[in-house]
């Protein structure tokens, strides 16, 4: 909703953010998958184990580990567009001044919260 018109007349986008997406691009539901990805040294920040939780080596090494259910794919970018993951060649993690644009679904991974305390960091500077 927040990317530029996704070639779905059925879908009103916000046009805030700056990239074209393919809805739906990487299959159903029953298509989904998990992908380890290399994400952007910015979001590297020591893991805050909550209790009940096992420990997570989220240093700057540590690989995330992304839930794509029936997402949509990131097709183009526009300047000012900061890729902050990929898979291979294709953006799945992207920034714009204080919008996050996302192909998987963090909160599916929550021994790794890496992304939304970025996330949270970025909207309170």
């Amino acid at each position: 909703m927040l990317a530029e018109p996704c070639g779905d007349d059925r879908v009103a986008s916000f046009g805030l953010l700056p990239v074209k997406v393919e809805r739906n691009a990487y299959g159903r539901q029953t298509e989904s998958f998990i992908e380890m990805l290399e994400l952007d040294p910015e979001l590297h920040t020591p893991h805050v184990q909550t209790p009940g939780q096992k420990a997570s080596d989220n240093t700057k090494d540590a690989r995330y580990p992304a839930i794509f259910i029936r997402a949509p794919k990131i097709t183009a970018i526009e300047s000012g567009v900061r890729v902050l993951a990929s898979s291979g060649t294709t953006p799945v993690l992207v920034r714009y001044k204080t919008l996050l644009g996302l192909s998987f679904h963090p909160e599916l991974s929550p021994e790794d919260t890496r992304i939304h305390r970025y996330f949270l960091k970025m909207v309170q500077s």
